[in-house]
């Protein structure tokens, strides 16, 4: 007679959830594109959050560490970091969503970006129609 054993199911990792949103991703039929687009996010995100990381493990000071992670990281920009941040954010949910993990509440980081400063260039054959409406083309400011 064989003996039976007790087999307890390994904890799932990080890599293990995250394959397990790319299912999700094809089930929902989302294009190819954006599948590829969180495939190389991750890749990123492996550098500061490990990819063998218990899912169970991941909370509120894990979301911090990242954003920090990437405001230390010398050659992203903000752009960037946020596209990470929200990938993270998205793969987060979908662990809360699976029960995984348990819901907390997620803030994004407010990215540091300068303004942008633009000068109206109006072409010399709209002015007599700007006029007509009270803009002054020379000053660029409404009369």
């Amino acid at each position: 007679m064989k003996k039976m054993r007790m087999c307890f199911p390994r904890e799932k990792t990080f890599v293990d959830g995250f394959e397990e949103y790319i299912l999700d991703c094809k089930a929902r039929n989302l294009r190819e594109g954006t599948i590829n687009h969180y495939r190389e996010s991750v890749k990123q995100i492996y550098k500061r959050i490990p990819p063998d990381t218990p899912i169970s493990s991941l909370n509120q000071q894990t979301m911090k560490d990242f954003y920090i992670a990437l405001r230390d990281a010398p050659n992203l920009n903000e752009v960037s970091m946020g596209t990470y941040a929200r990938d993270l954010k998205t793969l987060m949910r979908f662990f809360m969503k699976c029960g995984y993990i348990p819901h907390f509440e997620i803030q994004l980081p407010k990215a540091d970006k300068a303004p942008i400063q633009k000068s109206l260039q109006i072409p010399a054959r709209h002015n007599s129609v700007l006029s007509s409406v009270g803009f002054n083309s020379s000053r660029r400011t409404a009369m």
